[in-house]
């Protein structure tokens, strides 16, 4: 299941996260700094960014989509067309 379908469904969750090197935690802090909020804030909003861009990847990948299928069909209505206008008026 896509993560569109889940967007009404909410739960809030408990996650710990064990073994993170020191040196890694030491830069998470300095950018949660950076941006005033406290380590878990930053990691929230670090999460949600990921889980933001999935979804627009989901979006992109289904406008491709349709913007293939589209594609396709006009070159199908061209060629019937120059078929229809060649039968009509001959070779143009």
């Amino acid at each position: 299941m896509s993560y569109q379908k889940r967007k009404g469904w909410q739960q809030l969750a408990y996650t710990k996260i064990r073994d993170i090197p020191d040196e890694q935690l030491i830069v998470i802090d300095d950018l949660a700094k950076q941006k005033h909020l406290s380590r878990e804030a930053y990691l929230r909003t670090v999460v949600e960014q990921l889980f933001e861009q999935k979804i627009l990847t989901e979006v992109e990948e289904h406008f491709n989509e349709i913007v293939a299928k589209v594609t396709r069909k006009l070159e199908e209505t061209d060629r019937l067309f120059m078929q229809i206008m060649e039968k009509l008026y001959g070779d143009t």
